[in-house]
C-alpha cells in the first residue's frame, strides 16, 4: 500500500511538472518574445524616418597592429530608395545607389554589381537593413542565429552569421537607441578577428538630402 502510495505520488508530480512546464514561459520563451517585441518596436519607430543625416566615426581594429584606425564622416541614407552614402573626411567614400556598390578611396574607385556579386550584395543589404532598423531582415540576409539584450540605453542584438553567407563576417552587434530607435553602434566581427565599429549617436531625420548626394 505504501509502495502504491509513493507511486501514486510521484506520477502525481511528474503530471503537475508536465502541466507547469508546457503552461509556464521558459526564459529562452521569455527572452524570444522580448527580442521579437524589440524589433518590431525598432522597425515601426525607423519605417517614419524617410532620410537619416548621421555624422559617424568608424574604427578598425586588424590583427598585428598595435593602434586602432580611426575615420569620420558623414552618413546619409534614403528609406524609399535604399541609397546610402557615407563620406569620409578625408573624402573617401562608400555609395549604395541602384545595383551598384561603389567604394572610392582618393583616386581610385571601385565598383560592383549588387546583383551579381554575392558578398556585395550581402553588404549592401547588411547596411541598408540596419541602419534602417529592419533587425529581422538583416538576420535573413545573413542567414544569422540572433541572441538578444539590453542595457540601460540600448536594445543590441548580437547576429552569428551563417557560415556559407558570402559576406567576410563572423557576428554582427547592433545597439539601437531606446530614445529613437535608431541604430547607434553596429560592429562588423570578421572571421579572421578583425572588426569595424561604425558609431553613429546623433542624427537628424526626415530633414531632406543634399541635392546630388547618391550622384556616381
Amino acid at each position: 500500500m505504501k509502495r502504491m502510495t509513493f507511486r501514486i505520488s510521484v506520477l502525481a508530480a511528474a503530471i503537475v511538472a508536465a502541466i507547469l512546464f508546457v503552461c509556464s514561459p521558459t526564459d529562452s520563451m521569455a527572452q524570444n518574445l522580448n527580442k521579437e517585441a524589440a524589433m518590431k518596436k525598432i522597425a515601426d519607430a525607423n519605417a517614419k524616418y524617410s532620410d537619416v543625416i548621421s555624422p559617424f566615426q568608424q574604427v578598425k581594429k586588424m590583427k598585428g597592429l598595435k593602434n586602432e584606425i580611426v575615420a569620420d564622416g558623414t552618413l546619409y541614407f534614403n528609406r524609399a530608395t535604399s541609397q546610402l552614402n557615407m563620406q569620409y573626411v578625408k573624402k573617401n567614400q562608400l555609395l549604395i545607389t541602384g545595383d551598384k556598390l561603389i567604394l572610392i578611396n582618393g583616386a581610385s574607385r571601385q565598383s560592383f554589381n549588387t546583383k551579381s556579386d554575392a558578398a556585395m550584395k550581402t553588404l549592401k543589404w547588411t547596411l541598408v537593413y540596419c541602419i534602417g532598423g529592419e533587425v529581422s531582415k538583416a538576420a535573413q540576409i545573413n542567414n544569422a542565429t540572433v541572441n538578444y539584450s539590453e542595457s540601460k540605453d540600448y536594445y543590441i542584438f548580437n547576429l552569428l552569421i551563417g557560415k556559407e553567407v558570402k559576406g567576410g563576417w563572423a557576428e554582427l552587434e547592433l545597439s539601437y537607441s531606446k530614445k529613437d530607435m535608431s541604430l547607434c553602434l553596429m560592429k562588423m566581427v570578421e572571421k579572421n578577428g578583425n572588426y569595424v565599429l561604425y558609431k553613429t549617436p546623433v542624427k537628424e531625420f526626415n530633414a531632406g538630402l543634399p541635392d546630388g548626394i547618391f550622384n556616381n
